[in-house]
């Protein structure tokens, strides 16, 4: 059997995150996952090189999920906000998309949008300007406990694509999909 060199593999992957409407949360979580592969890739995997142990960002998407059909213009504040927590490699739903194929204004709007953060503001500067706060800090512990009690238990179920098979990441994926649009899962760090 040969060798695969962990960090010739690392270095190639990309996340794909979905950036929902609870602002602090979608910075917590890229956060967290930042944290959660630096980690995981050294010490599980023996990775060494910078490119390896940086979670990279392909692309995310607004969630389309959050856009309701009614008082659709709406919908520009609402992509707006999720474009602001995951402005670094973005794609922007369209304010239209919960009524069809995208409108030729909406598209160009989503486009408005990004450009607009991305050029006419300084977000893209700064790396991590939440960093330091009580409320992230305790926010993004609590978003990489939560990653790794669900990875544990894909370990104890056999691993993910025992998890796959059986049909329990289709099943989570809606559930919590659901849940997380209907509550705000971290109240409790409000207080």
């Amino acid at each position: 059997m040969s060798h695969v060199d962990p960090d010739a593999v690392a270095s190639k992957l990309f996340g794909h995150p979905e950036i929902g409407m609870n602002f602090f949360e979608e910075i917590a979580k890229l956060r967290a996952m930042r944290r959660w592969w630096a980690g995981n890739f050294k010490e599980r995997f023996g990775c060494k090189t910078p490119e390896s142990l940086q979670y990279r960002i392909l692309v995310g998407q607004t969630s389309g999920f959050a856009l309701p059909a009614q008082e659709v213009l709406n919908n520009i504040t609402r992509t707006t906000i999720m474009t602001m927590a995951g402005v670094e490699g973005i794609c922007t739903n369209s304010y239209d998309e919960a009524l069809g194929i995208p409108s030729e204004e909406a598209a160009q709007v989503a486009v408005r949008v990004q450009q607009i953060l991305s050029e006419e503001t300084d977000i893209p500067q700064v790396t991590d300007p939440l960093g330091g706060s009580y409320y992230m800090e305790c926010l993004t512990n609590h978003m990489e406990d939560e990653i790794n009690k669900i990875l544990e238990r894909m370990e104890e179920m056999g691993g993910y694509m025992k998890c796959w098979e059986s049909g329990w990441i289709r099943g989570e994926v809606p559930e919590h999909a659901e849940s997380a649009f209907k509550s705000n899962h971290f109240s409790e760090l409000n207080h």
